[in-house]
């Protein structure tokens, strides 16, 4: 129960100092795209890849739109060509190139 209780304070300690740490810019849109100091932050580089699946179906996309023109109606916070890509009928998308089964190291 000791290294629980351990655990749990060292997380919490850790959490307090990570948040008092951040500088977040408080925008409408965009918000959490970049921290203030985000190079002040310990960081490496790692092989993880995600998968982006914003332009997955036209509905999404839609509603996507529209939540930035709502959000950012003069495009203050983003870039006015990127929000109606949006909407581009042949986007520029890139071919997923997940790892086959056998090449991931499970």
């Amino acid at each position: 129960m000791n290294i629980m209780k351990n655990f749990m304070i060292l997380t919490a300690l850790a959490v307090s100092i990570f948040v008092y740490y951040l500088r977040i810019i408080h925008k409408p849109q965009h918000c959490g795209r970049y921290l203030l100091n985000i190079h002040n932050l310990p960081n490496s580089a790692s092989e993880l890849r995600l998968k982006h699946l914003g332009w997955a179906n036209e509905q999404e996309r839609l509603q996507k739109l529209e939540r930035y023109k709502a959000l950012d109606p003069g495009a203050k916070y983003g870039d006015i060509r990127q929000y109606t890509s949006i909407l581009d009928e042949n986007p520029n998308l890139i071919e997923w190139q997940g790892l086959k089964r056998s090449e991931r190291n499970l």
